[in-house]
């Protein structure tokens, strides 16, 4: 991932000259709510090649997750590495990284198509790679959703894990959420729940990981608000390089975890990484 910290740190520059309109951050009239990007009025601080579509448009066509607009992201083939794409991101509109808020969620959606085509070596098409706020060169707390489609399903797999946490069936939008969770000291690694919800907010997959990803680890102490998130690692010409997403946003866990807010149980979300099928 060291040619990714080059990537992003090369592009902050770019990133922070963005005019932000249209971000929620956490002035909002929902107190729990730090940022949030629905595409309504522009793309804020989404580098290219993102373009915001009418709900229905574009050209994927798809209606959008939530309002009248979404995004639609166009793969810059090699922008990660030969032979794949990694130029979109957003540090959810924020040009300097704010402070721990307290514990937070980072979530985006995207459109899946079930029936997406195999990705080159039968591997993932596309990564959902997110890290919170942290000191500079320490990337413990990146993790990343890979989306791994056999052309009749779409499995979800987390980090290196070799089980998939959700296996998706049916076409339609997706929430996929990181939750971020101090330790009991202030040298204990922090914990995040690694969340998979369908369009009627029921969770459908979910494990949890702690801050020791390569480049780590990060320390309770050192974490800090929301990072960024970054659509990477993406096969070119997989899903004929167009991506649908909306609502990307960051939170205030206003519970023991976020599953509440989606209309689940009050229990921790996380668990073991067993294979979880969305048949709805």
């Amino acid at each position: 991932m060291a040619f990714v910290r080059s990537l992003l740190a090369v592009a902050v520059a770019i990133a922070f000259v963005f005019v932000v309109v249209g971000v929620t951050n956490a002035n909002a009239a929902d107190n729990t709510s730090l940022a949030f990007q629905g595409f309504e009025k522009n793309t804020g601080d989404w580098t290219p090649i993102t373009t915001r579509v009418p709900s229905g448009g574009g050209t994927l066509h798809v209606p959008s997750a939530s309002g009248h607009f979404h995004a639609e992201l166009t793969n810059v083939h090699d922008s990660y590495s030969a032979g794949y794409g990694g130029n979109e991101f957003s540090y959810f509109g924020f040009a300097t990284t704010p402070a721990y808020p307290g514990n937070f969620s980072q979530s985006i959606s995207m459109y899946v198509f079930a029936n997406w085509a195999p990705a080159i070596y039968n591997g993932p098409g596309v990564w959902i790679d997110m890290s919170p706020g942290h000191p500079s060169g320490n990337y413990g707390a990146e993790h990343n959703f890979r989306l791994t489609p056999t052309g009749s399903a779409v499995r979800v797999y987390v980090d290196g894990q070799v089980v998939p946490i959700a296996t998706i069936t049916a076409s339609g939008w997706y929430k996929f959420q990181m939750t971020y969770r101090k330790g009991a000291t202030p040298t204990a690694l922090v914990s995040t729940d690694m969340n998979v919800f369908n369009s009627r907010k029921a969770l459908i997959g979910t494990t949890t990981v702690i801050s020791d990803s390569p480049g780590g680890p990060l320390l309770s102490q050192d974490l800090k608000g929301p990072g960024y998130v970054w659509i990477t690692v993406w096969a070119n010409g997989w899903a004929n390089d167009v991506l649908a997403i909306d609502d990307v946003r960051a939170d205030l866990l206003a519970a023991a975890d976020d599953c509440q807010q989606e209309g689940q149980h009050s229990g921790n979300c996380g668990g073991n990484g067993n294979d979880n099928h969305d048949n709805h």
